[in-house]
């Protein structure tokens, strides 16, 4: 096909009129480039026109691309006219028709063409390895406005580092132009097998590109203007609104309270017609269950839905467009952990119902969106989005996944807002919001929101699972040497015969699989796996979504459904990671079950509900599936394959059971990779399944009933085909027929029954076909075999057949005999040749393992050596100067080492005289330090003693006192007795008393006498120590100024010496040589180290 022709004639150029800057130094340049990396950018893209090869409507998809980086989650989108910037590197323009014919073609223009793209710190580098370019991406929608959108042609623009003109301009300011252009950019096609691949050209658009550094100060200024302006604004609404409040209260208070206002009815214009009355609408009948992936709900109640919100929130986000199915499976980004640093949660939106009416009070067609409360107050785009529904409705259903991530310190104070939008208005219908902290890590929530409506009209509700995850995974102590176990649910083996719709699957693993499968699984009807727990908005309270600590059912997980529904394919990881789960995993009773319940059932016009499930599919999770996972060959995973859907009429294309096929992998890392990125999953290793758990393809089952062979002749008829005799019945003879058996599941708290040990082994059941039956009955379908009889009466003889029968019975018990004894022979041969092979192979296995000892042994010491010595043959291909130079630096590393050890010795050797020193001076210390403690002994025993003696004295002047004081009045009495001429008696007493009075008083006088001289003889002593230490002290004094005479004599005479030897010998002294005066040692010494301690005086004991 033949280029048309595209009227381009104004574009003689690539480029624009963009003032080229003058060449600036180099090393500058150079400079400028390397600080790309640490800048944040922008990059303008406008659609200026396009022109296309054939007339048909077609949008562009642009796409940030990075050879390096494949993380694209910090790049920022903004949409023109919009200030507004978002998380996203995709953008999408608006639906332009091109016009004209092939030939000539008419330019087409798009209405939403400008976005700025702002790349964050790090994202371009100066170099090859990280070229950072913008993909262009053209699609074709058809006319009929029904399908979906289909690639036609795609181009390539480099954005970071450009090798073509226009270059960079490295100079450029904050805000300014690093580059500015416009391009013609070709879309072209490529078709054919990659040998013989061939581009095929497709249309032509025309786009002006610009690059410039990110100002950050110009951005704050106008945030502050914005904040100013938005402040202004909200003082003046409430002025206003005060203004209003105050007028109604003064209205309020005219108004007469006693008069009531009459109920005024509209009167009818004449000439317009009367409406006439409503007419009671008939109920509709309930919607019927929407197509999978069509997201469709038609025929829903529309009166019982609420009035529209009174705020009449506006959402800036657009619904997901229909080519990107990216939430309808895990698609290769999806991660057990968040990446480190961050947090990230995942929902499932499973439907809602109650929804209000839009704008115009129209039916909305909604679509979910998660994004954190702080998004939603400042009004950024969603971080993630669903589909909107094809028709409108007020009960949609989505079943699709999201996903959104935050870092650490913003989850710790954030909420996670989710909100159901309508694709046509743009109108926030219903929004919840759970704090980030309400939710436990790594467990999967399923939730009924539920938002009350004011009266008696019912509450919007949402359905969705909400998981929230960390960057690390839980250690437990229950645990110890895994994190958790990855399920990988693929996919349906064969295409089913009759599909009963799309599959969710439910996976849990339960520590009593047996009871567990008694009390739901095996019951009818099966109850469902699943229920969802109330929450009651806008105040949910936190305990709401608190964890049970103990579940005899496990922690259900829920998948995405699988499609199509002749064959579902899942692709789904499951992570058990729980700590209760981890620790009854790998016991003898826990299995891992996955329930399937029909998806198109789930949501109804009320609420959403599974129901019973159509089948389950269950793997035992002992020991020894614990030790296959913990195999080196497992580090990837095991597959599990033909795992039979059991309890359902599911059935294969080939009449068959229907199997699934799953991974294991044992996570022992906090940080694992997905399964849903890995292609090569069936070259997994296959794990080998035992107890009755062995793979259908790889060991066929044995059939259920066999046929025992007989010695009699065969008939002369001929043989029946095959066919023929499945449908008429079973030739005579004697058959054996497997019975199936339960094992009888174990209640808690119960004993095994007697008969536990016989209902696990197999049992069988005799038949036997009577070969006179075909002869006797013509009838076209022979009787249904019957058991074995019993032997013949021993009372009576039979005659007839039953003769027949009995040696025909005979006949058979010895070639059934005969069987088992040879069987039983080759049996006991086979044990014997196993046991001598098993001998063989130990002994095989000690030799080997002996062997290996000695071989490691060598090669340790083999190592040991090649590092100490170098070979002979190394030292043959060297050249004599490449080991004279090895030589030199050996010597001169020697010689430095050498050195070295001498300068650590020599700092040893100080630090153990300083060591010493110290040592010695803390001996002086503790010396002193006794020294001194004695000495304050016998200063405080003296002061004491001083006080007693003080205390003496006193008591002495008071008795003289008192003494003085009696004698006086002695005197006076003896004078007023004599002048009254009192008897003698009286004056005999007196005396007496007088005499007794005055021996005391020598007694005391003694006493005191006595106390003054050891008082003395102490006092002496202190004094005599006292002068001894001063006469020490003096001694001490004469022999330092001894020393320094006979130090300044012995000077001098060295002086002289040395005069005298000059004068000898001839030698003249200038005036300014100076040989004398030199330090001495003892000097240097006492300088450095002080004085010698002075001696200490005798101690009194």
């Amino acid at each position: 096909m033949t280029s048309p022709k595209i009227p381009y004639p104004e574009l003689k150029s690539s480029r624009l009129d963009f003032p080229e800057a003058p060449t600036p130094n180099p090393h500058l340049l150079s400079s400028r480039a390397e600080k790309v990396e640490h800048m944040v950018l922008e990059f303008d893209v406008e659609v200026l026109d396009a022109v296309f090869n054939k007339p048909g409507r077609y949008f562009i998809k642009m796409t940030i691309q990075s050879l390096a980086t494949k993380d694209y989650s910090q790049i920022l989108l903004r949409k023109w006219p919009a200030e507004t910037y978002y998380r996203d590197y995709e953008a999408l323009t608006s639906v332009a028709t091109q016009k004209g014919s092939e030939n000539e073609p008419e330019l087409s223009a798009f209405e939403d063409k400008k976005f700025t793209f702002r790349l964050p710190e790090g994202f371009c580098k100066h170099d090859r390895n990280h070229d950072v370019y913008l993909l262009l991406e053209a699609f074709s929608l058809p006319s009929d406005m029904n399908g979906s959108g289909q690639k036609c042609g795609e181009g390539k623009v480099a954005i970071y580092p450009r090798t073509n003109a226009p270059r960079t301009n490295y100079i450029a300011a904050p805000g300014e132009d690093m580059y500015r252009h416009t391009q013609v950019v070709s879309l072209l096609r490529t078709t054919g097998s990659r040998p013989d691949k061939a581009e095929m050209h497709c249309g032509r658009m025309r786009c002006q590109f610009a690059l410039r550094e990110y100002d950050g100060n110009e951005e704050k200024k106008k945030r502050q203007k914005e904040e100013e302006k938005r402040k202004r604004l909200e003082e003046q609404k409430r002025k206003e609104e005060a203004e209003k409040k105050k007028n109604a209260l003064k209205n309020k208070d005219l108004a007469n309270p006693f008069q009531a206002r009459p109920k005024v009815a509209r009167t009818p214009i004449q000439g317009e017609p009367t409406r006439p009355a409503t007419p009671p609408q008939p109920a509709k009948a309930p919607s019927p269950t929407p197509e999978w992936q069509d997201n469709m709900s038609v025929n829903l109640p529309i009166t019982p839905s609420p009035t529209p919100f009174q705020d009449n929130r506006k959402s800036t986000d657009s619904p997901l467009p229909e080519y990107d199915k990216s939430t309808y499976t895990a698609n290769a980004a999806w991660r057990h952990t968040a990446r480190p640093g961050h947090q990230q949660v995942d929902v499932i939106f499973h439907g809602a119902n109650n929804l209000p009416l839009a704008t115009g009070k129209k039916v909305p067609q909604p679509f979910a969106t998660i994004k954190t409360h702080l998004d939603a107050r400042m009004g950024f785009k969603a971080r993630s989005k669903t589909h909107a529904v094809v028709k409108p409705t007020n009960a949609p259903s989505w079943e699709e996944m999201v996903t959104m991530e935050l870092k650490d310190h913003e989850a710790r104070q954030e909420a996670l807002t989710m909100a159901v939008c309508d694709g046509i208005t743009r109108d926030e219908l219903v929004n919840f919001s759970i704090p980030f902290s309400h939710l436990q890590p790594f467990h999967q929530y399923h939730v009924e929101l539920n938002l009350p409506a004011s009266g008696k009209q019912p509450g919007s509700k949402m359905y969705a699972s909400i998981t929230r995850k960390l960057s690390n995974l839980p250690k437990d102590s229950s645990s110890p040497n895994y994190l958790g176990l990855e399920v990988f649910l693929r996919a349906v083996k064969l295409p089913l015969q009759s599909p009963v719709g799309p599959l969710i699957a439910v996976a849990r693993i339960v520590p009593d699989y047996y009871n567990y499968k008694s009390d739901n699984l095996l019951s009818q009807p099966r109850a469902a796996g699943v229920s969802m727990s109330r929450v009651t908005f806008p105040d949910p309270h936190p305990l709401t979504f608190s964890v049970e600590g103990r579940s005899r059912h496990g922690y259900p997980q829920l998948s995405l459904p699988g499609r199509p529904e002749q064959q579902p394919r899942w692709n789904h990881p499951y992570m058990f990671c729980d700590e209760k789960d981890k620790a009854t995993m790998f016991t003898p009773s826990a299995a891992l079950v996955i329930e399937y319940y029909v998806a198109n059932s789930a949501m109804t016009d009320d609420f959403w509900k599974i129901q019973s499930p159509v089948g389950f599919s269950s793997l035992l999770l002992d020991q020894k599936v614990y030790k296959q996972l913990n195999q080196e060959k497992a580090k990837m995973g095991l597959r599990v394959e033909n795992v039979p859907i059991m309890g359902s009429d599911l059935r294969s294309s080939d009449a068959t059971p229907a199997y699934i096929g799953m991974v294991l992998k044992l996570i022992t890392t906090d940080q694992p990779e997905s399964m849903v990125a890995m292609s090569n999953l069936d070259n997994l290793p296959l794990m080998e399944m035992t107890n009755g758990q062995a793979h259908r393809a790889a060991s066929p089952r044995t059939p259920d009933v066999l046929q025992i062979k007989t010695p009699s002749p065969p008939p002369p008829t001929p043989p029946a085909p095959a066919q023929e005799e499945k449908e008429e019945g079973m030739a005579p003879g004697m058959y054996l027929q497997r019975i199936e058996k339960w094992p009888a599941p174990i209640k808690d708290g119960e004993m095994p029954p007697y008969e536990a040990v016989e209902s696990i082994l197999p049992e069988y059941q005799y038949i036997f076909v009577d070969p006179n039956q075909e002869d006797t009955d013509r009838s076209p379908k022979p009787p249904a075999p019957s058991r074995f009889v019993r032997a013949p009466d021993r009372r009576g003889a039979t005659t007839g057949p039953t003769t027949a029968g009995t040696s025909d019975l005979d006949q058979t018990h010895m070639s059934v005999l005969d069987q088992q004894m040879r069987d039983l022979e080759n049996y006991r041969t086979a044990v014997q040749r196993m046991g001598q092979d098993i001998l063989t192979l130990r002994q095989q296995v000690r030799t080997l393992e002996g062997d290996n000892s000695k071989l490691r042994l060598n090669a340790n010491q083999y190592e040991s050596n090649s590092k100490l010595l170098i070979d002979s043959q190394d030292l043959e291909r060297l050249a004599k100067p490449e080991i004279l130079s090895r030589y030199v630096s050996l010597r001169q590393k020697l010689a430095s080492q050498t050195s070295e050890l001498k300068d650590y010795k020599t700092k040893v050797q100080k630090l153990q005289n300083e060591l010493i020193k110290k040592n010695d001076k803390e001996k002086d210390y503790l010396r002193m330090s006794h020294a001194h403690a004695s000495q304050q002994e016998l200063l405080q025993r003296l002061q004491d003693k001083v006080q007693k003696l003080r205390k003496l004295e006193d008591t002495c002047r008071k008795q003289e006192k008192v003494i003085e004081k009696m004698e006086a009045v002695l005197h006076r009495l003896r004078r007023e007795k004599s002048n009254k001429g009192m008897n003698s008696d009286m004056n005999n007493v007196l005396a007496e008393e007088n005499a007794r009075l005055r021996q005391q008083l020598e007694d005391l006088k003694d006493q005191l006498s006595k106390a003054g001289v050891g008082g003395g003889e102490d006092m002496e002593k202190l004094e005599l120590y006292q002068a001894l230490e001063r006469a020490e002290g003096r001694i001490m004094s004469l022999e330092k100024q001894l020393q320094e005479n006979a130090r300044s004599w012995g000077k001098e005479r060295a002086d002289m010496n040395i005069r005298m030897n000059e004068a000898e010998h001839g030698f003249g002294r200038s005036g300014g040589l100076v040989l004398h005066d030199y330090p001495v040692v003892d000097a240097a010494y006492n300088k450095t180290f002080g004085t010698a301690p002075s001696r200490l005086g005798p101690l009194l004991r």
